[in-house]
């Protein structure tokens, strides 16, 4: 959690500079004032409004900079909650925008959407070098749909396990259309970059920024 908010440490630290450097101009004027009033010449008096127009402008400025450490300290609440409920992730599992799924155990598993029924809907599964594995019909029916390959080509031989591109695509309304595909995968750990304060979710699938995220199961 300490490198939750990288950003607001550094937004932190540039606020602390400026109020020291504040404060060291404020004495500085203020002995400087002190030291004008003293050698004055009481026949021809210094005008205090200028002194106390300078004074209201440091006071300004100083308030400005608190401000800001109060807003540090806000934001870097924030994050802290933040990162808190995304390591709440942890052990669960949560579907992610993908194209490549793993066929691991002769399975591997995709899920899909539809906002209304289609003529037809399928899978196209490819090998590295782009050429067709398998092509399976799928559901057509509005709604979530999840599909299963056996790890079978076309011939109905079985493949190598490993890592296979594939497409989904559906015919509404007489026009072919590609479909958002999701795949579920396990989170073991969460990432958190110590600069940005991103996170990245570390799950059975590979590392998934935080904002792939579609589901939680």
């Amino acid at each position: 959690m300490e490198v939750s908010s990288a950003t607001s440490a550094a937004n932190s630290a540039t606020t602390n500079d400026a109020q020291s450097k504040l404060v060291g101009d404020y004495d500085s004027f203020l002995k400087l004032l002190t030291t004008q009033l003293q050698y004055q010449d009481p026949l021809a008096p210094m005008d205090a409004t200028q002194f106390v127009s300078q004074l209201s402008q440091f006071a300004t400025v100083e308030q400005a900079i608190v401000t800001n450490q109060k807003l540090d300290t806000m934001i870097s609440g924030l994050n802290s909650s933040a990162i808190s409920a995304d390591i709440g992730l942890i052990g669960h599992n949560v579907q992610v925008a993908g194209k490549d799924f793993e066929l691991k155990d002769s399975a591997a598993t995709v899920s899909y959407g539809l906002d209304a029924d289609a003529a037809m809907a399928v899978l196209t599964i490819r090998d590295a070098s782009g050429a067709i594995v398998r092509t399976m019909q799928v559901n057509t029916a509005a709604g979530n749909h999840t599909v299963t390959w056996d790890g079978l080509d076309n011939s109905g031989n079985a493949v190598a396990a490993g890592e296979y591109p594939f497409e989904l695509a559906a015919t509404v309304g007489g026009n072919n259309e590609a479909i958002d595909p999701l795949l579920m995968s396990r989170v073991a750990s969460v990432t958190i970059d110590p600069k940005s304060g991103s996170l990245t979710l570390n799950t059975s699938a590979g590392a998934v920024p935080i904002g792939d995220v579609r589901r939680v199961l």
